[in-house]
Formats: C-alpha cells, structure tokens, sequence
C-alpha cells in the first residue's frame, strides 16, 4: 500500500511504502493514545477491540478460514494416498441341504460349517508422477486459501479502522463546532452589555463637557 504526500511551497512531506501489517499496527497504536469511543451502555470500545470483534464474526472471514481447512484436508488426503493400502478379510457360514452317499447311494441332511480368510495390498510404484504433482497443487492451494485468509482479515481490519477513525474525526469536529457555537453566544450576550456601557460613558462626557462650558460662561460675562 502506497501513501502519497502533499508539497507545501515551503516543506515537502513524502511518506515511504509501507505494509497492510505495519499500516495496522501504526492504527492500533495510535488508537492507545487517542479517547476510546463509549456506547449508549458506557461500555468502552478502542480501535482493538472493534478490529478483533470485526475479524472473529465476519461472515467472509469465516468463510475463508473453512476454505483454508477445507483445503488443508484435501492436501492430507492426498499425502496419505501414498501409504500402500492392505485390506483383511473374513467370512464364515453354515450350509444345510441334502447330498447323496457315493457310498450307499442314500440321501442323507449335511450341515457343515465354513470359514473363509482374503487379504489383499496395493502399493503404487509408478504412476508417471500423477500423485506427487497433485500432492504439489494442493499444497499450492492451501497456502493459497491462507494468504486469502489473511488478505480477507486485512481488509476486514483497514475497514474498521478507517470507520473507527472517521468516527473519532467526527466527534473532534462536532466538539469543536460546540465551543464555537458556545463562543459566539458569549460574544453575543456581552456586546448589549458593552453597548450599554459605552453609551452610559458617552452620556456621563457630554454633561461634563457641558458643564465646563457652561462655568466657563458664567465666569467670562462681566
């Protein structure tokens, strides 16, 4: 992520490159020393909290984390097809029926009793490489579900963290608006008064103007 800086005529600022990691670690340290914002419950909430209450129920990171597993099992999986397979089997019976003396030449009942066994293996030996590269594409999936992950989380936090601070900005600029506003009705409740004043001044130096013209008659006339 790039930042672009702004050229006064006098300075010039340029800020460097910096990361999606570095970018929220920066946020989440200024967010420490600026005022935490409190809710209706006076319930406190800093730029942490908000960023790790976004990532744990956001339904897109959750989303990509089930991709992510889903993507690890599939890469076991794989691996684990090469291990040779060896299946045991078993299988037991009764037969009952009638069967034919070679002797005699009589029918006679014959029950008997039987009891089969199997067991089979399976090695792959060569398959021109068929398993070894997909065991190589799953893994480039998975890992690739993870930096999805991530990016999904990084996101997610950039988003909370700009709202979190266009919020802190707002509540600065509608403080400041209420001491201006508080300013100016100051102002205004005192220039009556001062008008008064001024006026009750500007009385009081005409009658002691006339005054001393009126005592400066009165001496003159013979």
């Amino acid at each position: 992520m790039v930042m672009s800086g702004q050229c006064h005529p006098v300075f010039c600022i340029k800020f460097a490159p910096m990361s999606i990691k570095k970018l929220l670690l920066l946020l989440l340290t200024l967010s420490s020393l600026l005022p935490p914002l409190t809710g209706f419950t006076q319930d406190k909430w800093d730029l942490r909290r908000c960023v790790d209450y976004a990532v744990a129920n956001n339904i897109s990171v959750k989303q990509a984390d089930v991709q992510a597993r889903i993507a690890k099992l599939t890469l076991n999986q794989s691996q684990l097809s090469q291990i040779p397979t060896l299946t045991f089997g078993t299988q037991v019976g009764i037969n009952s029926g009638n069967s034919l003396n070679q002797t005699s030449y009589t029918i006679n009942t014959t029950t008997f009793l039987f009891n089969q066994f199997s067991l089979q293996t399976s090695v792959n030996i060569f398959n021109g490489f068929n398993l070894k590269n997909t065991i190589a594409a799953n893994r480039y999936s998975w890992q690739a579900a993870l930096a999805n992950s991530d990016k999904t989380k990084n996101d997610i936090s950039l988003n909370v963290a700009n709202a979190y601070l266009q919020v802190l900005l707002s509540t600065e600029q509608t403080e400041a608006a209420r001491g201006q506003i508080i300013g100016f009705h100051g102002v205004f409740t005192k220039q009556p008064q001062a008008r008064f004043v001024r006026s009750n001044v500007t009385n009081l130096a005409r009658r002691e103007s006339g005054n001393g013209r009126g005592r400066y008659a009165s001496n003159s006339c013979p």
